[in-house]
């Protein structure tokens, strides 16, 4: 990562300016896509993250702790600590879904409750994404893949509890008001007296039943914002299965417009011939795999900097013309 004002390499200077000129239309289109209010967020774990929450790993780490917590009643106190390390290395590296089922079959009733509590457990902060998000006012929709109640609360702190309103179940009210929030894999408020789902996606087998669900209204509000709207997606490496199955579906189904990702690089900027060969490579590989999808990327290289930056660019108001000069008679 590059420090804001450190000298750069020629080499890297020049990707940089290139980056910049390719994004200049994509941020182009965004702009009047928000404008129109056609403009969808699409937010992962990057976006709570940033605000202090933990990602998937670091939750199924804290919930596994937990699942296993006790187990000296079966194995005694002195070989709990090391039956412990033993499990959680053994599962630790597995698929997250699959960890996740482990700890929900453990946990039993508590499990929700639990996630609560990890998710939480840290300290939170309003990280300048987030600001940057409750700034803009005529967007579609939100669409989140956190069960988090980070933005809604971020709002309400901010004197903007009017403007959004979670959406986590049906029936769906799709009445003109607040710009729906739609937490599509479940809602679990900060505290547990507030309105939240039942269930949430996060483990192997609620993933399975999304997709053996005849018609999930996740998928349906999914596909009809890939289909009607311009979608922004910030904080997610694109790289969800389910999200790129919808965005096959809704491209088979209709002719969406382009969608949008702000993605890193995979390689660190050159600073050498191999360097460059590297950085250029990988890059449009990226390129391709998502062009394929319908999504175009806006590249980026410090998501504290960068994507604040681009929001705000997004949501800024168009510059007002001056009159024309009236021909003297």
């Amino acid at each position: 990562m590059t420090a804001v004002g450190a000298k750069l390499h020629p080499l890297a200077q020049a990707e940089l300016d290139k980056e910049r000129g390719w994004n200049a239309p994509h941020l182009e289109a965004l702009r009047r896509a928000y404008r129109d209010g056609r403009l969808t967020l699409l937010l992962g774990a990057g976006v709570s993250k940033g605000c202090g929450l933990p990602v998937w790993r670091e939750l199924t780490s804290r919930l596994l702790r937990r699942a296993l917590h006790g187990l000296y009643e079966a194995v005694g106190p002195q070989e709990a600590p090391l039956h412990e390390r033993d499990i959680e290395a053994a599962l630790k590296d597995r698929v997250r879904p699959m960890v996740a089922r482990y700890v929900k079959a453990k946990l039993g009733e508590g499990y929700l409750e639990a996630v609560r509590q990890a998710l939480y457990a840290g300290k939170e902060r309003v990280s300048p994404t987030m600001k940057a998000i409750l700034a803009m006012e005529r967007l579609s929709a939100i669409l989140t893949l956190n069960f988090d109640d980070l933005l809604e609360r971020s709002a309400r702190a901010s004197g903007l509890q009017g403007r959004f309103r979670p959406v986590f179940e049906p029936p769906l009210d799709l009445s003109q008001g607040p710009i729906p929030v739609y937490h599509t894999h479940g809602f679990l408020p900060l505290h547990p007296g507030e309105r939240g789902s039942s269930r949430i996606v996060f483990s192997e087998e609620d993933y399975h039943g999304v997709i053996h669900e005849a018609r999930p209204w996740s998928d349906l509000v999914t596909l009809d914002l890939f289909a009607r709207t311009t979608c922004l997606m910030v904080g997610t490496s694109g790289e969800d299965p389910n999200l790129r199955r919808l965005l096959d579906l809704t491209r088979r189904l209709a002719v969406p417009p382009r969608h949008y990702l702000l993605l890193k690089p995979p390689a660190p900027l050159p600073r050498d011939r191999r360097g460059l060969i590297r950085y250029t490579a990988t890059r449009r590989a990226l390129w391709d795999a998502f062009d394929h999808l319908g999504i175009e990327v806006l590249w980026i290289h410090h998501y504290e900097r960068d994507i604040p930056r681009i929001l705000r660019a997004v949501a800024a108001p168009e510059p007002s013309r001056p009159p024309s000069a009236e021909r003297s008679s």
